[in-house]
């Protein structure tokens, strides 16, 4: 679990959160099947998937509850931060 502090507020579940919380252990199989569904679903053709941004993006997005556009719509920064763990979790595990 990693705790990402965001320079501006997402709203998660109709609240304003600047804090979230990463936890893997949201994660099932089909969580992470999916995802790599919905970023070929765009043109993703990234090969491994995992080191994709935009993938790692919509993981993140999975773990916190929110849609992917209210990601992608976050400070470089921020995404940067977000997804960076997202990153570090995949490549550990691959």
């Amino acid at each position: 679990m990693e705790m990402i502090h965001l320079s501006k507020p997402i709203k998660v579940k109709g609240e304003d959160v600047q804090d979230v919380c990463l936890d893997f252990d949201k994660l099932t199989g089909k969580d992470i099947i999916a995802a790599e569904a919905q970023a070929r679903s765009v043109g993703e053709s990234v090969v491994p998937i995992y080191s994709s941004m935009r993938y790692q993006g919509i993981i993140a997005a999975k773990i916190i509850g929110v849609k992917m556009d209210d990601i992608e719509e976050l400070p470089s920064k921020d995404y940067i931060n977000l997804i960076t763990p997202i990153a570090n979790f995949f490549f550990k595990a691959g």
